[in-house]
């Protein structure tokens, strides 16, 4: 899937200005605006060394113009003081149905 591929590439590189091109202008993360939640992005991508983020598409569904994707992911980081950190969990996209698509909802959790 491209979108996911450039997705993830871009929080990999740890891109905050490509990465949030990926969002509608009024997109929420797990119910908060993006705008908010953004400085912890610019946190985490500044403090990784290296992080590696997958997304594995389960279902995807195209209803009222809007695209709908679950899947799982994984995220391994490595801190620039050698701490590690990995997790996983369930993720759902609703993307707009445009090329390319953008995220207008994204939810996520980790697994427990």
């Amino acid at each position: 899937d491209i979108f996911l591929n450039n997705y993830t590439t871009a929080y990999e590189q740890k891109n905050l200005m490509a990465f949030s091109r990926f969002f509608t202008v009024n997109a929420t993360e797990n119910g908060k605006p993006l705008n908010d939640v953004l400085p912890a992005y610019a946190e985490l991508f500044h403090s990784a060394r290296t992080l590696r983020f997958t997304v594995s598409p389960n279902k995807y569904e195209h209803n009222q113009g809007q695209l709908h994707l679950r899947g799982r992911f994984t995220i391994a980081m490595t801190f620039k003081d050698e701490v590690t950190t990995s997790g996983q969990g369930d993720i759902t996209f609703r993307l707009t149905d445009t090329t390319p698509p953008q995220v207008q909802t994204l939810r996520y959790t980790f697994d427990q």
